[in-house]
């Protein structure tokens, strides 16, 4: 292999890696973006529940069902 040869593979060597360095890149934004859309679906969950608990306080029975 002469130092043309050399040169040549490393260069493919490094588009490759340079494309492969863009989609990784590409897919870790678009899972931070998802992230980001889960953790805002828990907070309203969150918010929500808070909020039918609060509501629901007093009206729930004390007595155990029947199959007690």
């Amino acid at each position: 292999m002469d130092l043309d040869e050399i040169l040549e593979d490393l260069q493919i060597r490094l588009a490759y890696q340079e494309d492969m360095i863009q989609s990784l890149n590409q897919t870790i934004a678009a899972q931070d973006q998802d992230i980001l859309w889960l953790k805002r679906q828990c907070r309203q969950w969150e918010e929500r529940f808070k909020a039918l608990s609060e509501n629901a306080q007093g009206r729930l029975p004390e007595e155990k069902p029947p199959h007690y």
